[in-house]
């Protein structure tokens, strides 16, 4: 397996990565929606939860899409497929080694 992802693919990568920023605060956004309107749960309910899942969702991010390098770009693209970040479309536009290293690596994530 391949340390280092090829340049094709960390081009392909690095064009994404701003849409998969927005895609991924969107969906952090979208479970904040969801917890707000829980309104079986108290306020402060409501209010710890959000707390909690901002830190689990800052957490993701940082796994799966700060600090993007091209030493860590594959553990990175299996995080964020692990995640469903990126459309089966998207992760088609990598080359059959890339995906293959990340189907390896998400076996580390399933685990």
């Amino acid at each position: 397996m391949p340390q280092n992802i090829a340049e094709r693919d960390w081009k392909i990568l690095r064009d994404l990565h701003d849409e998969l920023i927005e895609r991924s605060r969107e969906l952090s956004l979208e479970k904040v929606s969801r917890l707000l309107a829980d309104s079986k749960k108290t306020s402060r309910e409501r209010y710890v939860d959000i707390k909690e899942l901002m830190k689990e969702e800052d957490e993701d991010f940082a796994v799966a899409i700060d600090d993007l390098r091209r030493s860590t770009a594959l553990l990175k693209l299996a995080a964020m497929v692990y995640r469903k970040l990126l459309s089966d479309e998207e992760l088609s536009r990598f080359s059959p080694e890339t995906r293959v290293a990340v189907d390896r690596l998400m076996g580390a994530f399933r685990d």
